[in-house]
């Protein structure tokens, strides 16, 4: 091989380019601990090292560091390929480790058995173009901007893997300028989906933290931190409009009791679900225990009547594990000046009458 000072430069800007994203990839996976990560890890790491196997060959004429690399580079491709299908969260099976890790021995002994330079340079570009463009394909079915980015850097990639033994014999400068920006797009773009999908999940887990602090977990209506949001955006507008619905049910102590408080748990999801079959998931909040208020807006109180006794009428058809559900209703209607509170000690009121009449 004649080494010149292009030559040179090329592979020492390969090398340099590998060693900053082996350590940018390090950083990364010490701090997130992605699967994916370490297997794009162990890829640039390999190929940092087939690089510098390259630049001895080059340097010093040797066809075993030269061997070297070759063997270097089909063996990091397998860990690419994966990495790619983590990363676009595709379903990965043992097969596919076993077809990949399994092909590159197979491809490396073809290498090693062929007659000329020409035939090694096909075999081992062409096993790494396909596996490029095969991770890239898988990128592109993902709609994240990053990952289709890393997708189209991969098939550039592997495009140019595949025409290395025609375009580079001619054209080495055109060819290892094209390879360094694909290479360095599809670097680019594998840090910039991670932080990316980091940012998704942040972002995602933050609207479940948020939807966690505003709902019951037993019942799946809204909480009590909602209720008092709510009270106070109402107690804000000096116009608002609404009724509030409060209820329970009656003798669940004396259930608990005797039968455990599984089958009361049961109860009061049930009385949840027919408040939610009756009114607006965004009107019913648990209070606490086995009592609800349900937030009806723009409800004079014949509304909120009428809206009671239909809830009341849905919860006398509902039983659990024999156990009938029996629930106490009140009902007020905001006046003007009334807060919240008052609105809320008025219903509890008619609720605990209900009750007193009920029992």
């Amino acid at each position: 091989m004649d080494f010149d000072a292009f030559s040179q430069a090329v592979v020492f800007g390969y090398i340099a380019g590998s060693l900053i994203m082996v350590i940018f990839l390090l950083l990364l996976y010490i701090k997130d601990r992605t699967h994916y990560l370490l297997a794009f890890l162990m890829f640039w790491t390999i190929l940092l090292v087939a690089y510098a196997m390259l630049y001895t060959a080059l340097k010093t004429d040797y066809v075993f560091f030269a061997g070297l690399y070759f063997v270097l580079i089909v063996l990091a491709m397998p860990s690419m390929v994966m990495a790619s299908i983590e990363m676009a969260q595709r379903k990965l099976y043992r097969t596919h480790r076993l077809l990949l890790y399994g092909s590159a021995p197979f491809v490396i002994i073809l290498s090693i058995l062929s007659a000329s330079e020409f035939v090694r340079g096909l075999i081992v570009f062409g096993y790494t173009g396909l596996l490029f463009i095969g991770a890239g394909g898988i990128a592109l079915l993902d709609k994240r901007l990053f990952l289709r980015l890393f997708g189209y850097a991969a098939l550039l990639t592997g495009l140019l893997n595949l025409t290395f033994p025609f375009l580079a014999v001619r054209h080495m400068p055109l060819f290892h300028g094209f390879l360094s920006l694909s290479g360095g797009l599809m670097a680019l773009s594998v840090l910039l989906a991670h932080v990316s999908t980091q940012l998704h999940s942040q972002q995602t887990e933050n609207i479940s933290l948020r939807h966690d602090n505003i709902h019951d977990s037993l019942t799946k209506t809204k909480n009590r931190n909602y209720l008092d949001h709510m009270a106070l955006l109402l107690d804000q507008d000096t116009t608002a409009n609404y009724s509030l619905l409060v209820c329970d049910l009656n003798n669940l102590k004396e259930i608990n009791d005797k039968h455990g408080h599984l089958i009361g748990d049961k109860l009061i999801k049930t009385a949840a679900e027919v408040l939610l079959e009756a009114f607006s998931i965004d009107a019913v909040c648990r209070f606490g225990g086995d009592e609800f208020v349900v937030i009806l807006k723009d409800h004079d109180y014949d509304q909120a009547l009428k809206a009671k006794d239909h809830a009341s009428r849905l919860a006398e058809t509902k039983s659990v594990k024999g156990f009938k559900l029996e629930m106490a209703f009140g009902v007020a209607t905001r006046k003007p000046t009334e807060t919240f509170v008052e609105v809320f000690t008025w219903a509890e009121k008619q609720m605990y009458h209900d009750k007193g009449i009920k029992s």
